[in-house]
């Protein structure tokens, strides 16, 4: 199934000039899915770039190997859509894969009509960039050729698995058996792509280095800061939030420091204190820590807004992962104070006002100085919106992308 209509012309999509060119672009989006509610990254980049750039004034289109729902597509102003594998079979002609490329590809699930299919809606959409969301979908593009082909990455997935290994914990060490199939896998694809967009200068080298990447463009992520506005609740005042997907391995070891090391130390000190925790895909590791006294879980929340709302303050514990936080732009946006561990500003533009703890005992300081004093909260969550408005909108994401792709734009091999 392939159609070439716009989805929606809502005021949110409405066209503005380009600023950075001359010329409208044609893109296609390709992922394995985008799905609603947006808990995963690649999902709130891919549903974001695609808004700003037809927003822009460019032709979007997208690529999923199975149909997008349409909660997942509200809001998209597209010229093109196609279901990769409700499409007829073909027998077009595509690129030739190495043996190394052909077995990860059989690895990932990645068949020969999967490649024709992805190079056949290229062609169909006259696509002038094709963009892959997801550490999957590099076998997919592997197959297409005649057109520019970036890999909207985000995050490099060696040093992300090696981020994860702790020496003092035997169970983290297989991480670097997996950080070493990642490279591998990387080193077969990443050298013939035009370019590699991820969100930090960590990632871009990182990319270079383990991936052999040419040419890496740093894009920060940003946020919809018109859907999370802040919101009318009253607060608990001895209370913390976090949320994220509580399969992600990065969001469970934030949490699993915290709750061992940092939330029994804030419970001697305030007994009354209160941690919930937001997230989807938990697990028996998540709802054991929900079961600490004072800890409580919010599984699923098709709509997390209100619940962060209710609580003073919102934690950022991590300790392994890279890239951006999404959620922490997220909290910024709905003016709530934040208390974060160095690891979790990485990337981040300009001086984002936020408070910093390392030890347990930073962080008992830290929150119990928020939750004694209102104003602080108020004037920390204010200052934190008009920061990340500034300096993380997904409009200046998308006009730094057409940037680094005008100068590449010759006609394609």
């Amino acid at each position: 199934m392939s159609t070439i209509a716009p989805l929606v012309d809502s005021p949110s999509t409405l066209v503005t000039p380009d600023p950075r060119g001359s010329r409208p672009l044609r893109f296609l989006f390709a992922k394995n899915q985008l799905v609603y509610p947006r808990s995963r990254g690649h999902d709130i980049r891919a549903f974001n770039m695609m808004r700003q750039l037809a927003a822009l004034g460019h032709s979007v289109g997208l690529a999923t190997f199975t149909r997008a729902s349409d909660s997942a597509l509200n809001g998209l102003r597209l010229d093109y859509r196609t279901a990769l594998r409700e499409r007829a079979a073909s027998t077009s002609v595509i690129a030739p894969l190495t043996r190394t490329q052909a077995r990860l590809a059989s690895y990932f699930g990645a068949s020969l009509d999967d490649l024709r299919a992805l190079a056949d809606a290229t062609r169909e959409m006259r696509a002038e960039v094709l963009i892959g969301l997801g550490p999957d979908i590099l076998p997919f593009m592997a197959g297409t050729s005649g057109v520019r082909r970036v890999w909207y990455a985000a995050d490099e997935w060696v040093s992300h698995y090696c981020s994860l290994v702790k020496m003092t914990q035997p169970r983290t060490w297989g991480q670097l058996g997996t950080a070493a199939i990642w490279g591998v896998y990387e080193r077969a694809f990443v050298p013939g792509l035009d370019r590699v967009w991820v969100v930090s200068d960590p990632e871009e080298h990182a990319m270079r280095r383990w991936a052999g990447a040419r040419h890496v463009d740093v894009l920060p992520n940003g946020v919809d800061a018109d859907y999370f506005a802040p919101q009318t609740a009253v607060e608990r005042e001895r209370s913390a939030v976090f949320w994220g997907r509580l399969d992600w391995s990065p969001n469970l070891q934030a949490l699993e420091w915290f709750c061992v090391n940092v939330w029994p130390l804030v419970r001697q000190r305030f007994p009354d204190a209160a941690f919930r925790i937001i997230g989807f895909g938990a697990g028996s590791e998540a709802r054991a820590l929900a079961q600490l006294p004072g800890v409580s879980l919010s599984a699923d929340l098709d709509d997390l807004r209100a619940t962060v709302a209710e609580h003073a303050v919102v934690v950022m514990p991590f300790h392994s992962g890279g890239g951006i936080k999404n959620k922490l732009l997220e909290a910024a946006a709905m003016a709530k104070p934040l208390v974060c561990t160095p690891t979790a500003c990485h990337g981040l533009r300009g001086d984002p006002p936020v408070v910093l703890a390392s030890s347990p005992l930073e962080w008992v300081e830290a929150l119990g100085a928020l939750w004694s004093d209102a104003d602080a909260r108020h004037t920390r969550g204010r200052d934190a919106r008009e920061w990340v408005t500034r300096e993380h909108s997904w409009r200046r994401t998308a006009t730094d992308a057409l940037t680094s792709l005008r100068g590449s734009l010759q006609p394609a091999d």
